[in-house]
Formats: structure tokens, C-alpha cells, sequence
């Protein structure tokens, strides 16, 4: 919808390396990059909103969770950190990551190339 806003159109990205049997430590390291990305997108936000861009035209994708970014943030870590990870899991929650910062750039190169 924000690209819209902006009459943009969406781009075409190859898909994100996610398995279908995605295991639940690997999804946790994609999802702390995702949940941790909105806390930064505050800053991002702000900037926005000086370009006349808000949670309701052109950048939806930034605005902060009902909830708040920060309680939204420690639900998550609170889940993460409740988890019962062995040495390997918690291997596999650090690939995770690392795949999604990976598969973000990508996504970055391909629209800004």
C-alpha cells in the first residue's frame, strides 16, 4: 500500500530462501531481525513524517505496533528467551538471522541496482 501511496509499483524480488519445514529456532532468528527491524524503523518514521509520510499514506510499514515498539519488542525477546535451545538450536536461531540480514541486502541490491 505505501508503494502505492507513492505510485510505485511493487518490485520484482526473487523469493526469500524459506523453507516450508522452516524449524522453529531458524524462524526465531528470522523473526528477531524482522521484530528488531521496527525498532529501528522509528527513527526511519520520524524522518517520514517530515516528507508528510504517516501509519495511514506512504509509510505504513514503519509506523509502530499498536501496542508500542518497545512492549512489542520485549514480548518478543521475552518468548525468544523463554525458549529451550540446545547448542545447536541456538546455532540455528543465529543462522536464521544471518540468512535474513542476508536475504534483506539482496532484496536491497535488487531494487537499488
Amino acid at each position: 500500500a505505501d508503494l502505492a501511496d507513492l505510485g510505485r509499483p511493487l518490485p520484482q524480488l526473487q523469493d526469500a530462501p524459506i523453507s516450508e519445514t522452516l524449524d522453529v529456532a531458524t524462524a526465531m532468528g528470522w523473526l528477531y531481525v524482522v521484530e528488531g527491524s521496527k525498532l529501528g524503523a522509528a527513527i526511519l518514521y520520524k524522518l517520514a513524517g517530515k516528507l508528510g509520510l504517516d501509519e495511514h499514506c506512504g509509510a505504513r510499514h514503519l509506523a509502530g505496533h499498536p501496542d508500542g515498539r518497545a512492549r512489542h519488542w520485549r514480548a518478543f525477546t521475552a518468548v525468544l528467551d523463554g525458549l529451550q535451545l540446545d547448542e545447536a538450536a541456538e546455532a540455528r536461531v543465529t543462522a536464521g538471522a544471518v540468512a535474513a540480514f542476508a536475504c534483506m541486502n539482496g532484496h536491497l541490491d535488487q531494487v537499488y541496482a
